[in-house]
Order: C-alpha cells, then sequence, then structure tokens
C-alpha cells in the first residue's frame, strides 16, 4: 500500500490535512513510512531486524491502530 500511495498519490484523498491539497496523504505517507523502517522485527526475513524498545512497540501499535481506523473508515480514500 506504501508503494501504492507513493506512486500515486493524487488517486487517494484522506480527510485529514488541509482539503483541497496533498498534505493529508504526504501525511499518512509518512505515517506509513515510520512504521515501514522503524518496525523491522514485524515479518520474519534474511535481513537483521532491530530490536524494538517497549516505548517504540507501543507508539507503533498506536500508529498503525490510526492507520487501520482511518482507511477502515474512509478517512483516507481510493478515488476512481
Amino acid at each position: 500500500m506504501l508503494g501504492e500511495l507513493r506512486k500515486l498519490p493524487y488517486r487517494f484523498t484522506a480527510g485529514v490535512g488541509q482539503p483541497g491539497t496533498s498534505a493529508g496523504i504526504e501525511s499518512v505517507i509518512a505515517m506509513m513510512d515510520v512504521l515501514w523502517k522503524g518496525q523491522t522485527s514485524r515479518h520474519g526475513g534474511q535481513r537483521p531486524t532491530v530490536w524494538e524498545t517497549v516505548e517504540q512497540a507501543r507508539a507503533a501499535v498506536h500508529l498503525a491502530g490510526t492507520l487501520v481506523t482511518w482507511f477502515a473508515t474512509g478517512i483516507i480514500q481510493r478515488q476512481p
């Protein structure tokens, strides 16, 4: 999803940020990027992972929950 948003940000709207600008989607991309780069241990893989502190893990859960809620409730929408 992060790749899609980066490639085609104009195809999405977000009910946050300044209306009529890409600020909302850019914020969503930044939030997703923080999770993608900051939570390396979320999936198994061949690359080494970084151990997160309890505080970092809690913050990631809250951020992920916010993003899921925004997508699930239509705050972030794909345009036809």
